[in-house]
């Protein structure tokens, strides 16, 4: 039954995200920033069932969560980074550069993929002062298990939304 219910928060939530992205694209296009309101309740719950998951006493749950906020805070700024340069590629597709242009921007690319693997790594290292091994496990797994439930979640709620119009 619990995760039925669960399953069910999910959908709402997801359900809820998904509307409100729209909306966010269309205030952007209209040359509004939109609000971050639904990703930080999307992070918010994430951590919830994080929290849950880990079974993190409240002290534990301090360290890991500075160490996770700044991990994810790094992550989006490698993340933009990353995107930055696939736009490059993009307008360079357009404009038909020629090869040099494309390699150098591959260059970088592959250097920020070697960052992002790098983050990465230290993160997982430095959870081992927080956590003990079977929580790094579980943490891993989470980690999979929400982003899967998430893509999941998301591709049922665009299907429903496609079969009613």
């Amino acid at each position: 039954m619990k995760k039925i219910a669960t399953f069910f928060l999910m959908l709402s939530f997801f359900a809820f995200v998904q509307s409100s992205l729209a909306q966010r694209r269309e205030g952007r296009m209209e040359g509004h920033q939109g609000d971050h309101q639904p990703f930080e309740r999307l992070e918010s719950f994430k951590k919830i069932r994080m929290m849950e998951a880990l079974h993190l006493d409240e002290n534990t749950s301090i360290k890991f969560f500075a160490r996770y906020d700044k991990h994810e805070d790094r992550m989006r700024a490698i993340e933009a980074e990353r995107n930055d340069l696939v736009e490059q590629l993009d307008s360079l597709s357009r404009n038909d550069a020629g090869d040099e242009a494309y390699n150098v921007v591959f260059d970088q690319f592959t250097a920020v993929d070697k960052k992002i693997a790098r983050e990465r790594t230290d993160f997982l290292a430095s959870l081992k002062e927080v956590l003990t091994d079977k929580q790094i496990a579980q943490f891993i797994v989470f980690e999979r298990n929400f982003m899967r439930d998430l893509r999941r979640i998301v591709r049922e709620v665009q299907l429903d939304r496609m079969k009613g119009h």
